[in-house]
C-alpha cells in the first residue's frame, strides 16, 4: 500500500511539479491545501505579498520570474503551417482521386473545403500570434 503511494505521489511530481509544494516528506497538490496553510509555507501573505528580502532570495534561487521569448512567426509560415496535418492530407488525396476518375465536382467541392479549413486555421493563428506578441 506504502508503494503505490509512493509511486503516485513520484507520477503527480513529475507532472505538474509547479503545482505543488512540498511540506516535511510529503508532496501535496496546492489546490488540495487550505489557503492559510499554502501561503503559510511558501512564506508570503495574500494581502501584502512577498516582502524585498524574500523576493530577493527567490530570484536568487530560482531566477527572475519571466516568461521566454519566442521566435516570431512569419504569415506564410502561419499558413503553410495549415497544411501540415493527416486529415488535409487525405482530403488532398481524396480530390486527386475524384480528378483521376473525372469527378470534377467532387474534386473541387473537397479543394474548396482543404481552402475554408485553411483559412480559418489561418486567421486563428494570425490572431493569436497578434494577441501572443507574434508576426502581426
Amino acid at each position: 500500500m506504502e508503494e503505490q503511494e509512493t509511486k503516485s505521489r513520484r507520477l503527480t511530481k513529475s507532472r505538474s511539479r509547479s503545482r505543488e509544494i512540498s511540506i516535511g516528506t510529503s508532496i501535496y497538490d496546492v489546490w488540495a491545501l487550505p489557503e492559510e496553510e499554502v501561503t503559510h509555507h511558501l512564506n508570503t501573505d495574500p494581502d501584502t505579498g512577498l516582502s524585498l528580502n524574500e523576493v530577493r532570495a527567490r530570484e536568487k534561487r530560482w531566477g527572475p520570474n519571466l516568461l521566454r521569448k519566442h521566435k516570431q512567426k512569419s504569415i506564410w509560415v502561419i499558413l503553410l503551417e495549415q497544411f501540415r496535418s493527416l486529415i488535409v492530407g487525405l482530403l488532398a488525396a481524396a480530390a486527386g482521386v475524384a480528378f483521376w476518375f473525372g469527378e470534377w465536382v467532387e474534386g473541387w467541392a473537397i479543394l474548396v473545403v482543404i481552402a475554408i479549413n485553411a483559412l480559418i486555421g489561418f486567421f486563428d493563428g494570425a490572431e493569436g500570434c497578434a494577441f501572443y506578441g507574434g508576426a502581426f
